[in-house]
């Protein structure tokens, strides 16, 4: 099977290493509700 490598692969392949995440985390004040979203009919 071939490979693929061309000048800085490894920081590409690595980049997702480095960057920073965090967490998200529920905001009651900006929800659009309380109900379940499979429940909930936009039409």
């Amino acid at each position: 099977m071939p490979t693929l490598n061309w000048i800085g692969k490894e920081a590409v392949v690595k980049h997702h290493k480095e960057v920073p995440f965090r967490l998200l985390e529920a905001v009651p004040g900006l929800s659009c509700g309380t109900e379940p979203a499979r429940e909930r009919s936009f039409l």
